[in-house]
């Protein structure tokens, strides 16, 4: 009886683990997903900078919102003419999105 409820303790525990590690695993897959771009917003950020796309910013560029997320979040490149229009609204140069 106490073997069967010693297994059934380790049976919990390593469904336990096999979550808590899962869930390392996506947010540090996630974390290395970073853009370029992301990162250089993220610096703009701690320096008094607080970036949300706004209808202008969209006109600039002239990428939509589903776009600029996916270059965000590093899943596709931006177009060359794409990173022209991010690099000029940033003032950065292009070749630091890269």
């Amino acid at each position: 009886m106490l073997i069967k409820i010693c297994f059934r303790i380790l049976e919990y525990y390593f469904i336990i683990l096999k979550f808590v590690f899962s869930y390392l695993n996506v947010n540090f897959i996630n974390l290395k997903m970073m853009s370029k771009i992301s990162e250089i917003i993220s610096n703009q950020e701690h320096k008094c900078f607080v970036f949300k796309p706004s209808p202008e910013f969209y006109a600039h560029v002239g990428i939509n919102n589903r776009r600029w997320a996916q270059i965000y979040r590093g899943q596709v490149e931006p177009t060359l003419s794409e990173a022209k229009a991010i690099a000029d609204y940033f003032e950065i140069e292009v070749t630091e999105l890269f």
